[in-house]
């Protein structure tokens, strides 16, 4: 399981890195659109966060969960219950 601090984390690195800024210039209640991430590049960090937490995530979750806050919150969320379903 990974827990919502773990992954808000791994989104803000992710941003940061993207957009060629320090981490602590990036604030998790801002929306993604309002940081600057297109389309493309939202599609990337689902893509990516995929990988890192080895699920299959659907690529519309950064517009339902427009902020890293959200997004952390859901994901830690989801990952908790399929690792319950798994158990």
């Amino acid at each position: 399981m990974t827990s919502k601090q773990e992954i808000e984390h791994w989104i803000i690195h992710y941003i940061a890195d993207i957009l060629e800024v320090s981490e602590d210039a990036i604030d998790t209640k801002v929306s993604f659109d309002r940081m600057g991430l297109d389309s493309s590049s939202a599609a990337a960090l689902i893509g990516d966060l995929e990988d890192w937490l080895a699920t299959e995530l659907d690529p519309t979750l950064v517009h339902d969960f427009p902020t890293i806050e959200q997004l952390a919150a859901q994901l830690a969320k989801d990952t908790a219950n399929s690792n319950v379903a798994a158990e």
